[in-house]
């Protein structure tokens, strides 16, 4: 249905924000995320989606795009009292970071694109993990043979950590 960003779903990842429990769906073949309230396993109900964009394979702040081009994998991730979702966008090769706090008004915070010293080419699967105090998401990049750790602490200004490539 081109009212929700289902067509392919891949990955999904559940967070309860207030007294309502969601589901948060990519949809690979949309190039985007679905928000749905499950609070009501019985009656869910489609709350949001954020799309790509221009979807021209290639996500820039420049042109406005998202990272959301084959969007794959999902983790949620609650920083400073707001929550996150981080996307891979495998054919974008990078992650999109977006606040879902308010689930019926999902926006984008921040994206991480692949370069020549990242390992973020064809990302598709992300894990985030709290060492000390700082939040990180460590993200595969299938086609680079690596992973790329970044810093999402501040999740506007992402810094990309390190990499480890075969």
């Amino acid at each position: 249905s081109p009212s929700r960003e289902l067509n392919a779903p891949y990955d999904v990842a559940i967070t309860t924000i207030g007294d309502s429990t969601y589901a948060v769906v990519t949809g690979y073949v949309d190039d985007g995320v679905q928000i749905i309230d499950i609070s009501d396993p019985t009656s869910p109900s489609a709350t949001a989606r954020l799309e790509d964009g221009t979807d021209n394979d290639v996500c820039t702040a420049a042109n406005g795009e998202k990272c959301l081009d084959g969007a794959v994998d999902v983790e949620i991730a609650t920083i400073g009292g707001s929550t996150y979702a981080v996307v891979a966008g495998s054919l974008d090769d990078g992650i999109e970071i977006i606040d879902i706090s308010t689930p019926a008004s999902p926006s984008s915070v921040s994206v991480v694109l692949d370069n020549a010293d990242r390992e973020l080419d064809g990302a598709n699967g992300v894990a985030i993990t709290t060492i000390g105090s700082s939040t990180y998401a460590v993200v595969t990049g299938t086609n680079d043979d690596g992973i790329s750790i970044i810093d999402i602490s501040t999740p506007s200004s992402p810094v990309y950590v390190s990499e480890l490539e075969d």
